[in-house]
């Protein structure tokens, strides 16, 4: 059902690479794939992947990030995936040196659901924003985040891959936005290069705090774990939004 994978790339000295490189690593994705299966990702009205990656120059190296969401997904890419040894991307001359450093793979709604279940309860979490993410509401860039944007993005995107656990009771989300809010945030704006665009964004941390019942409190809990995987915000996919649950609740100093 959901798999991500964690790489490490090694990139050549004097690299300028950045999280906008994302876009040529979907690219590179793709070409892993026959052309009707990549054919397939971009008729999706949602992508079910997300990927993104934290460039250390001073290494030279960055740790990339793959997530498969749902069943298609893993079918057409979980292979390839596993056996990648090297990336070509179109802004560098020679291939890419690829090491798969771990995996970590739920099998079914079920085990994903457990997992969230385990997760301590807490007043408040901590999500890392490593990638710029941003919102669109209105027709604009949201450039600042909004826990009710948050929790319906990540809420849309979880009933996108798994409809038999979709989260559509309407009572349930009202009081889900109504009861989670950011507490604390460190964060700066940023932009990410797409197509010579320049998406407006942020990155950093942010503290959302619930006051939930328990009922309530489990589904808040799968969607944060959801947020470790698959993002938060647009473009996911291009390496947009990539985002860590910090497991632990206390807000900055």
């Amino acid at each position: 059902m959901i798999t991500r994978f964690q790489f490490t790339v090694s990139l050549p000295e004097n690299t300028q690479a950045d999280a906008s490189w994302g876009y040529w690593l979907y690219s590179a994705l793709l070409e892993q794939m026959p052309a009707e299966a990549a054919e397939w990702f971009h008729e999706q009205s949602f992508t079910p992947l997300s990927q993104y990656w934290i460039v250390d120059r001073a290494a030279p190296r960055a740790c990339w990030r793959v997530s498969l969401l749902g069943d298609e997904a893993e079918n057409l890419l979980l292979a390839p995936l596993e056996a990648l040894s090297q990336l070509k991307l179109r802004e560098c001359a020679q291939p890419l040196k690829v090491t798969l450093e771990g995996r970590e793979r739920f099998a079914t709604l079920g085990e994903f659901w457990n997992r969230a279940a385990e997760m301590p309860d807490a007043p408040s979490h901590q999500l890392r924003i490593w990638t710029p993410a941003s919102f669109k509401s209105g027709g604009r860039y949201v450039i600042f985040p909004e826990a009710r944007l948050i929790l319906q993005n990540l809420a849309m995107r979880w009933n996108a891959i798994a409809p038999q656990g979709a989260i559509s009771d309407e009572d349930a989300l009202r009081m889900l936005e109504e009861r989670i809010s950011i507490r604390d945030y460190h964060l700066q704006t940023s932009r990410f290069l797409l197509k010579e665009q320049r998406i407006p964004g942020f990155s950093g941390q942010i503290w959302l705090q619930s006051r939930l019942p328990a009922p309530l409190a489990e589904i808040w809990k799968l969607l944060l774990l959801f947020a470790d995987f698959a993002g938060i915000g647009i473009k996911t996919a291009l390496g947009m939004g990539g985002t860590t649950l910090v497991q632990k609740s206390a807000g900055p100093a």
